[in-house]
């Protein structure tokens, strides 16, 4: 990619990134060290075309939260933290 001067390098957060849950510390605290090398990485390749960039969707209805998305008022905060107020 630096040789080329052009590069594109995309990450997948998570929400859990900037609010981390109890009950999910190693993913957690895995998400937030891939910002850290994120903000590390894209000021030194930058300069040479590359672009270091971290996606975070946010709440997604997945497998995973479909049970903790079931109580109506757990789903309602959610919801709430959310800009345009719903899960995608």
């Amino acid at each position: 990619m630096q040789k080329k001067s052009w590069g594109r390098i995309l990450t997948i957060g998570s929400v859990q990134q900037l609010r981390p849950h109890h009950q999910m510390i190693a993913y957690a605290a895995s998400k937030v060290a891939q910002v850290s090398m994120v903000k590390s990485l894209a000021p030194q390749f930058g300069p040479n075309g590359v672009t270091i960039n971290n996606l975070a969707p946010g709440a997604i209805l997945t497998g995973r939260n479909v049970e903790v998305l079931k109580d109506q008022a757990y789903r309602a905060g959610v919801e709430a933290k959310i800009p345009l107020g719903f899960i995608g």
